[in-house]
């Protein structure tokens, strides 16, 4: 199998799992809601799933011992990777557009939340 076709299989993979999940827990928390459940205990399941797949992610087979790397080499790169999401922000022209114009209807949109939170 080449590389590139190795990549499209595991990407459609990750997407469908994590659209799948994401969907059935929509689904969920509507029907919990539906049936009578608060937001708290719905919250608390979101809670439970976000700790059990940072659990899982220990169980993530590492391929950096298969690479000839030094470990300098390595630790350099971990941190490139654990940093690489803030540079492309910082970097590239449109996300910096997209965060100073969504921002903006995301604060006013939780102010409305609290608002109601509060009148209620």
């Amino acid at each position: 199998m080449s590389e590139t076709s190795a990549t499209s299989l595991l990407g459609g993979i990750f997407a469908f799992i994590y659209l799948s999940t994401e969907v059935s827990l929509k689904v969920l928390s509507t029907i919990m809601l539906e049936i009578g459940y608060t937001w708290h205990i719905i919250f608390l399941i979101y809670f439970i799933v976000a700790v059990m797949s940072s659990f899982l992610m220990y169980f993530i087979y590492d391929y950096r011992g298969r690479v000839n790397m030094s470990p300098q080499e390595m630790q350099a790169s971990f941190f490139s990777k654990v940093t690489a999401a803030g540079k492309l922000l910082i970097q590239v022209r449109k996300s910096t557009n997209l965060i100073y114009n969504i921002q903006p209807l995301c604060s006013y949109f939780a102010l409305i939340y609290i608002d109601k939170m509060e009148g209620s």
